[in-house]
C-alpha cells in the first residue's frame, strides 16, 4: 500500500493508497493530521505528498519526517513534489527551498535524497519534486 498525505481533492486509487488530509471529507480519505498521522499504521511502499508541505511549520517538519520514515517499510520511497516562490499562491506559508528538504529528509535517516523528475501520474505541474529511500 502507499500513502497519499494531504491529499485534497487529489484522492488516488483507494485499492492501492490511503488519502489522507485534515480538511478534506469525502469516504476515501483518512481525516489526519499528516504532522502526527494518529490514525495511520502499519508499513508502506511509498510516501506521496504534493504541495501540502508548504503549511507545516518549520518547527514541525523534524517531527513529521521521523514520523514518515516510521511508517516506511525498509527501502520504501518517499516523494514530495511542493511549490516554489515562483507560484502566485498568497496562501501558502512556508516556502522552501529544495536543499532545505532535501538536507531535513538526509538528517531523519532518508538516503539517496535528491531532486526529480515528477512522477508521470502526479496531477501537479508546478515546483519541485524531491525523493528518498528509507
Amino acid at each position: 500500500m502507499k500513502l497519499n498525505l494531504g491529499c485534497g481533492t487529489q484522492i488516488l486509487d483507494p485499492k492501492e493508497w490511503v488519502n489522507v488530509d485534515l480538511h478534506y471529507i469525502h469516504p476515501d480519505v483518512v481525516r489526519d493530521d499528516m504532522v502526527s498521522l494518529k490514525k495511520i499504521n502499519g508499513l508502506y511502499d511509498l510516501i506521496y505528498c504534493a504541495h501540502a508541505i508548504m503549511y507545516v511549520p518549520n518547527i514541525c517538519l523534524y517531527r513529521m519526517f521521523l514520523r514518515w520514515r516510521e511508517l516506511l517499510k525498509a527501502n520504501g520511497k518517499i516523494i514530495i513534489e511542493e511549490a516554489t516562490n515562483k507560484e502566485p499562491w498568497e496562501y501558502v506559508k512556508y516556502i522552501r527551498h529544495p536543499e532545505v528538504l532535501i538536507w531535513k529528509l538526509s538528517d531523519v535517516g532518508f538516503k539517496n535524497v535528491k531532486k526529480v523528475k515528477r512522477p508521470e501520474w502526479s496531477r501537479h505541474k508546478g515546483g519541485y519534486c524531491i525523493e528518498g529511500i528509507r
